[in-house]
């Protein structure tokens, strides 16, 4: 959850295959993505990147690197839905028992992430990038 400042905008009138170019500019291969894949194969929108006209900037060879990084709550998902623990999943998933991972991450997120972390770092953002003075002096 670490905003980085790349210098562009994406526009388009298919949101499927503006977050298939995003997922490419960031380094991953969008029909890897399950839900571009499964939007494309559903006709919703395009996510074959070879198959949006991109108008602007060459992407072809942008490659951000970016990378998905774990924490406890994917950990946690990994071990319910990939593990000899799957066998448990629906009790966890599929039941009010649901109801305390939103809780939890409300708590974490919202109560103290946010505010302990999250505000600081965006006040910096604000204050240090071109993206961040251009939002805060956009007129409301």
């Amino acid at each position: 959850m670490i905003p980085v400042e790349k210098g562009l905008i994406l526009a388009g009138s298919d949101s499927v295959a503006i977050d298939a170019v995003a997922a490419k500019i960031m380094g991953f291969d969008p029909m890897m993505i399950d839900y571009i894949r499964i939007a494309h194969e559903d006709g919703l929108g395009v996510g074959r990147v070879e198959e949006i006209e991109i108008l602007g900037e060459d992407i072809s060879s942008m490659n951000f690197g970016f990378s998905v990084g774990h924490n406890f709550a994917s950990r946690f998902g990994h071990l319910f839905w990939f593990s000899p623990l799957r066998r448990i999943q629906r009790l966890l998933f599929q039941t009010p028992l649901v109801y305390l991972f939103v809780l939890g991450s409300y708590f974490y997120h919202d109560l103290i992430w946010w505010r302990f972390i999250g505000r600081r770092m965006m006040e910096t953002i604000k204050m240090n990038t071109k993206w961040g003075k251009f939002f805060k002096n956009y007129p409301l």
